[in-house]
């Protein structure tokens, strides 16, 4: 639940974010499944800045929190 840009989970070694849109409540549901093997699915999408001054986070891929489905692997 805590990556350097928000909730992640983790494929081939390499964190793979859940960004909402807005103001998203992450509630129970995925407190449970923290620690354990998940399936997603979802549209992954990329984030990439551009090189400046300022700081902001490396690029990365995420899922949109509202519309990816995550489910324990049972």
């Amino acid at each position: 639940m805590n990556g350097l840009v928000g909730p992640f989970i983790v494929i081939a070694n390499r964190e793979v974010y859940l960004s909402p849109k807005g103001n998203y409540s992450w509630g129970k549901e995925y407190r449970r499944l923290e620690g354990h093997e998940v399936s997603i699915t979802g549209m992954l999408e990329f984030q990439h800045f551009e090189p400046s001054p300022g700081q902001h986070p490396p690029d990365y891929f995420y899922f949109q929190a509202e519309t990816a489905k995550i489910e324990l692997v049972k």
